[in-house]
This record gives C-alpha cells, sequence and structure tokens, in this order.
C-alpha cells in the first residue's frame, strides 16, 4: 500500500484520486517504511505513522497500512491515535513552565498548593514533593483508586485520603495516573486555569497542535484510529483497556496525530523552542531531561535512567537499547511512542493502535528505534 505523506523537498508529491497527498517516501528512510509494509503483512498491527525529524527539520513524515480494517480507510498523517501515556510529558512541560516563572518549585511540599496532602503518607516520610511525582518515586503507586471520578479535583482529593505505606523517594513504581493527575492539579490551582485550558493555551496553541487535546468534535472523531488486538497472526476489533476518563487528567486522556507531537518533540530537541515560538528555556529541557535518580535506585531497570516524566537511556548495552546514552522519551499502552536524541537533536515518533501493544516494553516501538537508528547510519542529516 502505498503511503500517505506530507509534502516536501524530500520527495516529489501528487494528489491522489481520494483527496489525500501522496509521494515517494524519502529515500532516506526507505528502509523504515518496508519494515513496516513487512509488519502489515504479518499482520502485527493494522497501521501505523511514523515521523522523524532534526530539531526544526522534518526528515520524514509517513503513514501506512488501515486506520479501519473494515471499512479499509489507511492511516493518515492527520489521523488520530489515543495517547494514554504519552500525556505525561506534556505534564512535565507544564509543570516546568510554572517552574521557569518562579510560579513552582520542583522540590517544594506539595502540601503548600494542595493542603489536603498535608502528612500524605506513612508517619516520618519525607513531604511528597513535584519532583517526586514527575519521577514516580512518589509512592503513590498505580491503579490504587478503583472509582471514576468527574473531576481532576476530586480523584486528587481520593488520592490525598487514601493511606500509603511506601514513604516518597524511598524507591521507583510506575504511578500510570494518580501521580501525574496530582501534579497536573498542582498545575490547575497555581494557574488559576483547568489544566486542559493551560496545556492548550501554553502548549499546544503557540507549536500548532491543532490535534491534540481532551476531547474531539464530530470531524475529529471521523479521524479517529480504530483499536485492535493482535494475536496469532490475527487482527480484530478491541475493547479498551482502561475506562474512559472524564476529566483532564496529567497522566492519560490525550488525542494526538503523529505530525502534532512531533512538534512536540521537536520543541524538546531544540532546547525549548520551535519556529520562533518560545515554550521553555534551555535550562527547563536540560532538568526535563536530565538523569533525576542515582543509579542503583531501587525500583530501576538495569540501563535506565528517568528524568521528569521520560525515560533515560543511562547504559546502552545495560538497557537492551539502540539508542545512545542520553536519549529520553516516552510511551503510551496502546503503541505510540517517541524519543529525544539531545545530542544529535533527532527526534522520532511512532504511533500504532493496539490494545496489546505493551506500552514501554513494545517490541514494535523497539523495532522503530533499530530502524530509525540503521536508518541513520547511513544517513548523515541526522546528525548534522
Amino acid at each position: 500500500m502505498a503511503a500517505l505523506v506530507l509534502c516536501g523537498a524530500l520527495a516529489a508529491c501528487a494528489t491522489a484520486p481520494d483527496g489525500a497527498t501522496r509521494r515517494r517516501p524519502a529515500a532516506d528512510f526507505a528502509s523504515v517504511r518496508t519494515g513496516v509494509e513487512a509488519d502489515l503483512a504479518e499482520h502485527r498491527y493494522p497501521g501505523a505513522a511514523f515521523a522523524i525529524a532534526r530539531r526544526d527539520k522534518v526528515l520524514d513524515i509517513e503513514a501506512v497500512g488501515l486506520a479501519d480494517t473494515q471499512t479499509r480507510s489507511p492511516v493518515r498523517i492527520d489521523s488520530i491515535f489515543q495517547q494514554m501515556s504519552m500525556t505525561k510529558p506534556v505534564t512535565a512541560v507544564a509543570v516546568m513552565i510554572l517552574v521557569q516563572d518562579g510560579k513552582l518549585d520542583l522540590d517544594a511540599p506539595v502540601s503548600k498548593v494542595l493542603p489536603e496532602f498535608q502528612g500524605f503518607g506513612p508517619a516520618g516520610a519525607p513531604p511528597l514533593t513535584l519532583r517526586h511525582l514527575l519521577t514516580h518515586t512518589s509512592g503513590i503507586g498505580f491503579g490504587s483508586l478503583p472509582f471514576a471520578p468527574s473531576t481532576l479535583e476530586q480523584r486528587v482529593h481520593a488520592t490525598a485520603m487514601a493511606k500509603r505505606t511506601v514513604p516518597a523517594g524511598s524507591a521507583w513504581a510506575y504511578s500510570g495516573v494518580e501521580g501525574a493527575d496530582v501534579a497536573a492539579r498542582v498545575v490547575e490551582v497555581v494557574a488559576g486555569e483547568p489544566y486542559d485550558a493551560f496545556v492548550r493555551r501554553k502548549i499546544f496553541s503557540p507549536l500548532g497542535m491543532k490535534d491534540t487535546g481532551y476531547s474531539l468534535n464530530v470531524e475529529q472523531k471521523g479521524r479517529l484510529v480504530g483499536l485492535y488486538e493482535a494475536k496469532a497472526s490475527a487482527l480484530t476489533p478491541a475493547k479498551p483497556m482502561f475506562p474512559p476518563l472524564t476529566y483532564p487528567s496529567g497522566g492519560a486522556g490525550l488525542y494526538s496525530t503523529v505530525g502534532d507531537y512531533l512538534r512536540l518533540a521537536q520543541m524538546l530537541a531544540n532546547d525549548g523552542a520551535l519556529d520562533g515560538v518560545r515554550i521553555l528555556k534551555p535550562a527547563s529541557v536540560a532538568e526535563i531531561r536530565r538523569a533525576q535518580i542515582p543509579a542503583g535506585f531501587p525500583g530501576l531497570s538495569p540501563g535506565l535512567d528517568y528524568g521528569l516524566m521520560v525515560r533515560r537511556i543511562g547504559d546502552p548495552v545495560a538497557a537492551g537499547s539502540p539508542l545512545p546514552a542520553g536519549a529520553y522519551g516516552w510511551s503510551g499502552a496502546y503503541g505510540t511512542h517517541f524519543w529525544v536524541d539531545p545530542t544529535t537533536g533527532l527526534a522520532a515518533v511512532w504511533m500504532i493502535s493496539l490494545s496489546n501493544a505493551g506500552g514501554a516494553g513494545s517490541p514494535d516501538a523497539l523495532t522503530f528505534e533499530k530502524r530509525v537508528t540503521q536508518a541513520c547510519q547511513r544517513n548523515r542529516r541526522c546528525g548534522q
């Protein structure tokens, strides 16, 4: 199947009968698309969108395969994917906007903003801070609140009231929603506006991320990619693994396109600015990508460090990663994935929609990393 892509200087373009823009894939990354097409033939996933950039220059952006296996509608560059935990890096950016403005301190007790967290955790535990929340060392953990709140405030209040037995700062333990929600609520209170309004005003709108948000209009719903399960070389429609969120969460819930999310990744790769718009100061980006947790910290996987809501490669060999030391990024439960290499300024985004993709351990995300890395070894534009 021909790839649907954005046009630019990379390749010749033509208008297809269905009105979509088609072009030959960038020759430098043809091997990446060929690999994706091989995966499609094996029914690993119905379709995928991916993008590769170096700082402010898009090197390649493509969509291959199907968004809906029944209607046979193709994945397009403007197809919308559920981002799941790829919401979390947005929360880190939101927090750092207020930190650089002098309105928040990563190491101040959260209870200064949210009094209900006074004395949070077991007796004698250190005060809970934003740094704990953004590095998954808060002690909050994952999925311990079995109720569906209607607002972010309700979710965070319930988190504060729940008893915790792990002191903040004592171990790394993934907090899928609750920890990030506390950080988002801090932003909401300090900014004096709803969290979704803040990220739209301070991040999405300035970066031109017009298809990124917590809800979809009628037209956007028509571009939402279907969710599937891959099993025994067959693809079947799947039900969501997680209940829908009814509030703007710091940990999940965003929708976006490959091109939109690439804008966020490019901003990070470009030290906080893109196309003349500055979102973060270089020092704020450096703080996001800095190794926040010492090697050997309880709960850490071999070879991995953690920044603020991002995984960071500390030792590529120990981590089993094709990416260099210092590269960082995040993933979503349904197969979305991105990373940034601060040394070369390379940024890449990968999007599929599988209920059993594997999240941070997704084999397809790892394969994409390997394919891009191999293509970049033959493509000097990746590192210049």
